[in-house]
């Protein structure tokens, strides 16, 4: 947010949902839903960390414009166990999907925990 600030981009959100959530829309004010949306939406590593990820998609439906783009970005692996086990990142995105992905998205009480 703070390299946002400075650079004076007022055509971007960031979203902390600690602050405020997707579904509120990116503005802060009291306009007209249609008028509080995302033209552009990107995530990066945050699905599958969820708890309740079906609650994200909602909120991005409900507020992506008619025209707007939601690209989702996660790592790269394989269904395979053998195959992930063979790439040079695959123990360090083993350790990170055990010790940190699997504990946030069981967090909650019914968390989804995607893998």
């Amino acid at each position: 947010r703070k390299r946002v600030f400075e650079n004076g981009l007022s055509n971007i959100t960031v979203c902390d949902v600690s602050d405020r959530g997707v579904g509120d829309g990116p503005m802060e004010t009291e306009r007209s839903d249609e008028d509080n949306v995302f033209h552009f939406v990107y995530s990066h590593d945050v699905l599958h960390d969820m708890a309740n990820p079906m609650s994200l998609i909602h909120d991005v439906k409900k507020r992506l414009s008619d025209d707007g783009c939601w690209i989702i970005v996660d790592v790269e692996c394989s269904h395979s166990m053998a195959e992930n086990i063979q790439m040079p990142q695959g123990a360090l995105n083993f350790g990170f999907s055990c010790l940190l992905c699997l504990a946030c998205a069981s967090s909650e009480e019914n968390g989804e925990c995607l893998r």
